[in-house]
C-alpha cells in the first residue's frame, strides 16, 4: 500500500521531468541510457538512482553507477514507516524530489551521454562516490568504449581489467571465467567492422529494454 501510494504521489513530479512508470521503477531515455528511480521496501525503504547502460549486457538492474538512498533518520531521506498517513507522505515525497533535484539530477546530466558515462567513471575521484568497484567501472568502460569505437582506450581499459580479474579475491571462480570470455568475445568484436559492431549492440538495447522496460514500446528508443 506505502509503495504504491509513494509512486502516486511522486509520478507528477517525475512526469514533469520526463520519467515514465514501469512497475515499481520510474525511468527515462536518454542516448541508450536508461536513468532509473526505483523504490524498495525491503525492511526499509530505499530508492535506488542510477543510470543502466542500455547497451551493456544486463541481466539484473543495478545501482552500481548510481546511489541507493535510505529513508532514516541518519541517512539521506527521512524515516517514513509504513502506516503513515497521507500529509506524513505527502512532505516524505517532498524531501525526496529536492534532494533528487540537488543531488541526483544534476548527476544523471553529468552522464547523460556513453561519452560522459566514460569520462565520469575514469576517474576514481568520482565514481568512488558512487561506491562502484574498479571491476564494475572498467567493464562499464569496456563496453562504452567498444560502442563509441574507441580502440585507444579500449586497449587500456581491456589489459587492466583481464590483470584485475586475475587478483580478483571477491567473485567466485565461474564468475571470473565468464567475465574472462566476456571480455575476450568484446575485444575480438572489436576488430570487427562497424555494421558488425552496430548490429551487435541494437541488439542488446532491445534485449536489455524487453528484459527492463517491457511496457515500453518500440518508438519510444530512437
Amino acid at each position: 500500500m506505502l509503495m504504491k501510494k509513494l509512486l502516486k504521489q511522486m509520478q507528477p513530479f517525475l512526469e514533469s521531468h520526463g520519467f515514465k512508470l514501469c512497475g515499481k521503477v520510474y525511468y527515462k531515455i536518454i542516448h541508450n541510457i536508461a536513468f532509473c528511480l526505483e523504490f524498495e521496501i525491503p525492511g526499509g525503504l530505499y530508492v535506488l538512482c542510477y543510470p543502466l547502460p542500455l547497451y551493456m549486457p544486463n541481466n539484473v538492474r543495478s545501482y552500481q553507477y548510481g546511489v541507493r538512498l535510505a529513508a532514516s533518520p541518519y541517512k539521506e531521506l527521512p524515516f517514513l514507516d509504513k502506516t503513515a498517513g497521507e500529509d506524513q507522505i505527502v512532505n516524505w515525497c517532498q524531501v525526496l524530489s529536492e534532494y533528487l533535484l540537488q543531488n541526483i539530477f544534476p548527476y544523471f546530466e553529468d552522464v547523460s551521454e556513453p561519452i560522459a558515462l566514460a569520462e565520469f567513471f575514469e576517474k576514481k575521484t568520482k565514481r568512488r562516490k558512487i561506491c562502484c568497484t574498479d571491476l564494475g567501472a572498467d567493464r562499464l568502460l569496456l563496453f562504452t568504449y567498444l560502442f563509441l569505437e574507441d580502440k585507444k582506450n579500449f586497449e587500456k581499459v581491456v589489459n587492466r581489467y583481464r590483470n584485475n580479474l586475475k587478483n580478483c579475491s571477491y567473485l567466485m571462480p565461474n564468475i571470473i571465467k565468464e567475465l574472462e570470455k566476456e571480455a575476450e568475445r568484446i575485444s575480438c568484436l572489436m576488430k570487427e567492422s562497424h555494421e558488425q559492431i552496430e548490429t551487435f549492440f541494437s541488439s542488446v538495447v532491445e534485449e536489455n529494454i524487453r528484459v527492463h522496460f517491457p511496457e515500453k514500446s518500440n518508438r519510444d528508443t530512437k
